[in-house]
């Protein structure tokens, strides 16, 4: 999440663009796989799409609704439902939650198979096929998009299936190494060639290399926040992201604007100071709205379980 705002910022470098492009989304996506379902626990479709409702669905209605309304209202457009509601059909806001809850609904349907893992691999190989005639259509809810991010959910799911190996690889120093070796293998050849990931625009490169890079990236990711996890400060910055990801993502980019508009009237270069200063910024900024919004508020955050409840 911290990554997202800092590439909202308009001010990365292209080298530190390059740096985090190939996991901080694919990364996202991998830990929505992983924490999806415990596989320990039997599943049910039912009441995980409820969840789905609960904690995506509603939240990302209620924000388009209510951002759209006061965005309309202050144009002086007070018939604006049927152009909201097109839009809705549509799931063109916010590409990244139309993806998440589309790949999500994909994933549960996927585990309430009989033959789950077979299911989950026949699921990830006809995503990619899917993906390969689709990425250059406009689909509704960004269905091109979410073919691939359905391939990082299965990615993470299987993480959690085999957890033991998953944590094994994670801690032990042994792994490490080549991981960290390959992914300075990707990163060279990205920062060579000079070529755009972007995962809204659904420009990867090759595919296949793009899936290598994305997970050896991650991997260290979740090796190096476990190092960060042991200072006490870190701890505490993070997991406050963390737990509040949605609302950033939500909020952040009302906040930006106006950065971006104050810190335009000074430059207009790219630097490898300012945009970590504009995300700080945005978090500093946005601290106690958060708090409030999870206090009175709480529908918008996913956290209210109305729907599963009732």
């Amino acid at each position: 999440m911290f990554f997202i705002i800092l590439a909202h910022s308009g001010y990365v470098p292209a080298l530190i663009d390059r740096f985090y492009n190939s996991f901080f989304l694919s990364g996202f996506f991998m830990l929505s796989g992983y924490l999806f379902h415990n596989p320990e626990k039997p599943f049910s479709l039912t009441i995980k799409l409820k969840k789905i409702i609960d904690t995506l669905v509603i939240p990302y209605l209620l924000y388009w609704i209510i951002s759209f309304s006061i965005d309309s209202m202050l144009k002086g457009d007070f018939l604006f439902m049927k152009e909201l509601l097109i839009h809705i059909l549509k799931g063109d806001k916010l590409w990244f939650m139309s993806v998440l809850i589309v790949s999500e609904i994909f994933l549960a349907i996927v585990l309430s198979s009989k033959y789950v893992h077979l299911s989950l691999l026949l699921f990830s190989v006809a995503s990619l096929i899917l993906w390969h005639f689709f990425k250059d259509y406009d689909l509704i809810w960004f269905l091109q998009v979410s073919f691939i991010a359905n391939v990082f959910l299965v990615m993470g799911y299987f993480f959690r299936l085999y957890n033991r190996l998953f944590l094994d690889i994670v801690h032990r120093n042994v792994y490490f190494g080549p991981i960290a070796l390959l992914w300075l293998i990707c990163f060279g050849i990205h920062n060579y060639y000079g070529f755009k990931i972007t995962f809204n625009g659904n420009s990867f490169g090759n595919i296949f290399y793009f899936i290598v890079y994305a997970l050896t990236g991650s991997l260290l990711v979740y090796k190096v926040s476990y190092k960060i996890s042991d200072i006490t400060v870190a701890r505490i910055f993070f997991v406050f992201i963390g737990i509040n990801s949605l609302l950033f993502y939500f909020f952040q980019n009302q906040i930006l604007r106006i950065l971006k508009k104050i810190f335009f009237s000074f430059t207009m270069e790219k630097n490898y100071f300012l945009p970590f200063l504009i995300a700080f910024l945005v978090i500093a900024i946005l601290y106690y709205p958060i708090k409030l919004v999870n206090r009175y508020f709480p529908i918008l955050t996913g956290k209210s379980k109305l729907f599963t409840k009732w």
